[in-house]
Formats: C-alpha cells, structure tokens, sequence
C-alpha cells in the first residue's frame, strides 16, 4: 500500500514541471513551421490586398514605352501570370508597322506558336523591347528557306556568310521593282544623265582638285541618304545654259524643255527693242534668231545635248500640233540600297575612295560605283573580333518600315546587260 503511494519528493518534481514555461511551448519544429507560414502569407496576401503594391508582383520595370500603363496591368494581361496574347497587342499596336514577312509567316507556320512577346520582351527596364543582338535576326534568316519557301533570300547566320549586297530597282518590260546582287557585273544604272566621274574629278586648278566628293554629294538630314543632286546647286556653277552670244550673262531655264523657247523669245526680243527695232521686220529677226537658239541648246553638241538625252517631235506628230523637244528624265536613284542604313558622318575620317574605289575610273552614269560586302568586312563584324567594329545585324538594317520599299524609292532603274 505505502509503495504504491507517491513520495513526497515525487510530487514536488511534478510541481517543478508544471511551473516551468518552456514545458508549455511548442517545439522548435512546430515553431519553424509556424513562422515559415507566416512569411508566405504576408508576403503574398499583403500586396494582393494592395493595389498600390502590384509592382512587387512583377517580373521587373517596364520599358518607357508602356510606362504610363505600368499600374493597369490588365491592359495586357488577361490573367495573373500568363503572357500577353497578341491580341492584346494590337489593340495598340498595328502589324502595318511591322516587317512585311512577319505575318505571312506566323500564318503559314502555326506550329511556332510565335507571338509578339517571342521578340519584344517586356519587363527589361531600359532596354529597348526589340533586342538588338543579332540571335533575334539570325534565328530565322538562317532557316529563311523553310519560313518562305520560294524566297530569294538564302540561310545565312553570321555576318561572315552574310549574301553580298544588293541594289533596289525597276527592271524588264514592263518593268519589275526586284533586287540584284552587287557581284553581278552586268548591272548597270538605266539612268539617260551623261556624266563622268573621272572627267571631273581631273580637273585641276594650280595642282589642286576643283571639285570633291562633298560638293556634290551632301549629305541629308538623316544621316543615312544624301540630297538629291540638282542642276540648280551642283551643275548650274560650272554650266550655265548659255544660248546666244550677246547675252553672255543669261542662261535658260533647267527643267520643261517647253519654258525654254519662251525664255529665249523674251531675251532675244528685249534685244531687239533695246535697239529701237519694231514692227514686223523685228518679229521675223526675233522668231528666227529665237529658233535658231532653240535648236541650239538641243540639238547635238547643243549645252542641253551635253547631259541629257532628246528627243525631237514634230508638230505634225505631237498631241498638240506643236513642235516639241522632250528630255530624258534623270531617274537618279536616291538611295541604292534602301532596305539599309550607313551613315557617312560616322564614316568620315574614312577617304571616299576607299570605298567608292571605281569612280575616278568611271566614265559613265550607268557605273554603280558601290563597295562590296568585303570591304566592310575589312573594319566591320558579327560576332565581335578584336580589332573590329562590333556590328550586330540591327546596326545596318531597320526592321520597321512605315512604307513598302517600292513605294518609296519607286524611281529606281536598272538594267543587266
């Protein structure tokens, strides 16, 4: 009976444990657990609760593009946590703007699954949503044969196996706007214009050169193209339309072929009255020295013949039953190779020559005197090498264009032997 009984010792230890706090807490396993929970759900209720706190739900900034949506992103997502459906691009954004192969593409190849967000990555901060490395150009160009079968465009996926450069223009009867390589060297310009480098760029004055490239090309605005060469501020210093001796000082108008008989007619005219002639008499000297002048300027060897190719029309053959002259237009291209972009102030210390090697040799206005791809390979590459310019594919090409190239440099012909 007395063993079955507690001591008195014994109780007083229960008593002990009771007393002691740490018997009344959990265990240090149950107490991790707890905090852990309590971490995640301030973490993920807080700015859930919180539309002032979206943005630490984000993958990162948005670029200055979409700043201004940056607290409304239901505008371009439809669900938390999914991509943004192209759809959703468009609503803002129209693919006119794009490259002109991009839809045709994603139409004829749905198993791509490719969207706008596959290239224009959002959440980048600064960084400009197209990237400009080349991987983003090359993915495709160097399987461009399956994206469009058909194409002209061969696989290429680095700079060293880039295609060799191509002129823009209007070829065959009736004429096709197409692409021809530089390396075929039956290429030739179609413009009529009568012109050569080499006569002009030897002439001299005391042992110094008379004219340099800059003075007649000048570069525009842009930095990309140059002005277009006129008669008015290229041409008219060094040849004036001269066309009767006693007016060495006046020169006919450039431009209509109709506006010069006219001109000629008041000129000769004035001369006439000045002299105090009147009458019928002066109207023949006046009609006759006006023709004679006329046929003058275009006529061969006449200041018009020198540049331009004419063409005469009689008066029983023309719509009008007025005796015509009609002058070749120009059709000097204003850029050779508008699918790119180069900039000549960039390239400034660099001598023209260089690169337009074969224009102090060329004679004719038929010459496209433009450097091959191995030339810019000299100083240019992609992937980077020591010792070279760094030249990613969207440094020489715009992706976006807001026209169609055609329509832009229309006037651009060419001709293959």
């Amino acid at each position: 009976m007395v063993g079955a009984m507690k001591t008195q010792k014994h109780v007083a230890s229960e008593m002990e444990k009771r007393l002691e706090i740490t018997h009344h807490l959990p265990s240090l396993r149950r107490l991790s657990i707890g905090v852990v929970i309590v971490t995640l759900a301030v973490c993920f209720a807080w700015p859930i609760s919180s539309a002032t706190q979206r943005a630490t739900l984000t993958s990162g900034p948005l670029s200055n593009h979409h700043r201004l949506i940056e607290a409304q992103c239901e505008r371009c997502h439809q669900a938390a946590f999914r991509g943004t459906p192209d759809k959703q691009c468009q609503e803002c954004h129209t693919v006119n703007q794009h490259a002109a192969a991009m839809p045709s593409i994603i139409k004829a190849r749905p198993e791509l699954e490719a969207r706008c967000a596959s290239c224009h990555k959002e959440h980048h901060g600064e960084r400009s949503l197209v990237p400009d490395d080349s991987p983003l150009c090359t993915g495709c160009h160097k399987r461009v044969d399956q994206l469009l079968p058909g194409t002209e465009q061969p696989n290429f996926g680095d700079f060293d196996h880039h295609p060799e450069f191509a002129v823009h223009g209007w070829i065959g009867n009736p004429p096709v706007y197409r692409r021809l390589r530089l390396g075929d060297k039956s290429i030739r310009s179609d413009t009529p214009i009568k012109f050569s480098h080499k006569t002009h760029m030897r002439l001299k004055n005391e042992d110094k050169p008379m004219l340099t490239c800059d003075g007649c090309h000048a570069t525009a605005d842009d930095s990309r193209s140059f002005r277009p060469v006129s008669f008015v501020h290229q041409c008219a210093r060094c040849h004036p339309i001269r066309f009767d001796e006693r007016l060495r000082e006046v020169s006919a108008p450039h431009g209509n072929a109709d506006n010069v008989l006219p001109f000629v007619t008041a000129a000769i005219a004035r001369l006439h009255f000045d002299d105090g002639e009147r009458g019928e008499e002066a109207r023949k000297k006046i009609d006759k020295e006006s023709h004679d002048d006329e046929v003058g300027l275009f006529t061969e060897n006449g200041g018009c013949n020198q540049c331009h190719d004419v063409e005469e029309v009689a008066a029983a053959e023309a719509v009008d039953g007025k005796h015509h002259y009609l002058i070749a237009q120009p059709n000097i291209p204003e850029r050779w190779m508008p699918a790119s972009r180069f900039s000549h102030p960039t390239h400034r210390f660099v001598a023209c020559e260089s690169c337009h090697a074969g224009r102090s040799e060329s004679t004719s206005a038929a010459d496209i005197n433009l450097p091959s791809i191995t030339r810019c390979r000299e100083c240019h590459a992609d992937p980077p090498t020591p010792g070279k310019v760094a030249s990613p594919c969207l440094q020489c090409h715009d992706y976006h264009s807001h026209e169609q190239t055609d329509k832009r440099y229309g006037n651009n012909k060419l001709q293959t032997n």
